[in-house]
């Protein structure tokens, strides 16, 4: 994923691993990414921004 980029609908945009299970975070709506705030293989914590976008 890139500044910049076009995403729709259902398009994964993570994937989070939560006690050992893959969990797709999947686009709700179609948008373009203005920035990737976590890098891969980073800790996140409950609704901390992944991912910022702007509506398409």
């Amino acid at each position: 994923m890139q500044e910049g980029q076009e995403i729709s609908v259902g398009t994964p945009v993570a994937i989070v691993e939560v006690m050992k299970l893959m969990n797709q975070v999947l686009a709700e709506s179609a948008c373009t990414v203005r920035a990737v705030v976590v890098e891969n293989g980073a800790d996140v914590e409950r609704d901390q921004p992944i991912v910022y976008v702007d509506p398409s």
